[in-house]
């Protein structure tokens, strides 16, 4: 049983890093497209 339910456990982990590190890359990305043109436009 425990050997079954490890690789979903593994797999939890994984979905939540992947998610973590899309969300974060989003918001870093959001930012960067925010604060770019006012920097240039100066």
């Amino acid at each position: 049983m425990q050997s079954d339910k490890a690789p979903q456990v593994i797999i939890s982990m994984l979905d939540q890093a992947l998610i973590a590190r899309s969300s974060a890359s989003y918001v870093l990305r959001d930012s960067w497209f925010r604060h770019t043109p006012r920097r240039l436009s100066l």
